[in-house]
């Protein structure tokens, strides 16, 4: 419980606007899709100031950062994210090929110039009045 004064800071990331080139887009979106199943709730962001008020918070300060990939290597935030995707979309029962080729095409695109990336992530403060 915080006392008067306190903050809170929320980290989301709204997936629904996610940005990733792909060869094979009906492949990338049911990456993408699969993907969504862990997560609790997709567009957090859109939704977080209504909930901090509800809770009895006023708003605070925002900001956002944009992850943006216009290349693949191994210092990208994508570059990461690709391995997450890959072990959580195994889990759900996406076939091995079928990731494998999800992460050549990723590897191909980055390799000859063409890769994209693009993800909002978003800081939200709200303190206790």
């Amino acid at each position: 419980m915080l006392k008067p004064g306190g903050r809170v800071a929320i980290h989301g990331c709204d997936w629904s606007a996610t940005l990733w080139r792909s060869s094979d887009p009906d492949r990338m979106s049911r990456m993408l899709k699969v993907w969504d199943n862990h997560l609790e709730a997709k567009n957090l962001p859109q939704t977080l100031n209504t909930k901090l008020r509800e809770a009895g918070f006023r708003q605070g300060d925002h900001v956002v950062y944009v992850m943006f990939n216009p290349a693949l290597n191994e210092n990208t935030y994508s570059h990461t994210l690709i391995k997450f995707f890959q072990s959580y979309n195994a889990s759900q029962g996406i076939d091995r090929e079928e990731l494998d080729a999800w992460v050549d095409d990723l590897y191909r695109l980055g390799a000859a110039g063409d890769y994209f990336f693009s993800s909002n992530e978003y800081i939200m403060v709200g303190w206790k009045p």
